[in-house]
């Protein structure tokens, strides 16, 4: 689960990491031709691909107006037809298709299984679970709304270990993590211990109502099963969020 305050960056996380798992994607499972899947039921999708697309190019032009200029060039390689899909292809390793952003607006779960199916991912981006239409084992009739949504990231958990896939999961910080660095596990929005319960690792990005820090995200991982031999579970950091590039990088010390 990637958790944040509404507004300020998580798409820009995930879109980067989308960004720099897709060369691996093929040399981890060669010859299988399989995908990110960017599943969205927030914004328009036409938003994330460009934050996709300037995740991936980065410093080589990848504001909107040198996403533009790639744009309005051809491609030397007349495969990809202009310049900027020449780039994004290159940092993706070479093929363009590996991410696939899809708008569920109004989809039911079984209907987002069933183009999990069909894409046979290596990688789902859940943009929110929370608004997937859920007709499992669980509703809403006299249950909580955590007991809901715990259900809700259950089944994704699931459908990672069914399609042998990995899962993430985007989700809110609630009110009481307002302008804090660090928000703590339990300030998932509308998640007592529901959420928490049904993933392996959590990242949460924290940012302070401050206009002199106004880029600046604190990074934490508030819970992590997967920890390394010898590493500190919860490592805190802080990082610059790069908005024209929607890129994060490393704070200078």
């Amino acid at each position: 689960v990637i958790a944040m305050r509404p507004d300020k960056g998580k798409s820009t996380m995930c879109a980067q990491i989308e960004a720099f798992a897709a060369p691996q994607i093929d040399k981890l499972f060669p010859d299988e031709k399989r995908s990110i899947l960017h599943f969205n039921n927030e914004g328009p999708g036409k938003r994330l691909v460009t934050r996709i697309f300037q995740a991936a190019i980065g410093e080589n032009g990848s504001t909107i107006e040198e996403l533009v200029a790639l744009a309005n060039t051809p491609s030397k390689d007349a495969k990809y037809k202009t310049a900027v899909r020449e780039e994004y292809a290159k940092a993706l390793g070479g093929r363009m298709g590996v991410i696939r952003v899809m708008d569920i607006h109004g989809l039911w779960n079984y209907e987002v299984e069933d183009l999990i199916r069909l894409y046979n991912p290596a990688l789902i981006v859940f943009d929110m679970v929370d608004n997937i239409k859920f007709g499992g084992e669980a509703n809403n009739n006299g249950q909580r709304t955590d007991q809901l949504l715990e259900a809700m990231y259950q089944w994704a958990r699931f459908m990672g270990v069914k399609y042998d896939t990995a899962v993430i999961a985007n989700s809110q910080v609630s009110a009481d993590g307002d302008g804090l660095q660090y928000p703590t596990l339990p300030m998932l929005k509308d998640s007592k211990t529901g959420k928490q319960g049904a993933a392996d690792v959590i990242l949460v990005g924290g940012a302070v109502n401050d206009p002199m820090l106004a880029n600046s995200r604190y990074w934490s991982c508030t819970k992590n099963k997967k920890v390394r031999t010898g590493q500190i579970s919860s490592p805190n950091v802080e990082l610059l969020l790069i908005v024209d590039r929607a890129r994060y990088i490393e704070a200078p010390i």
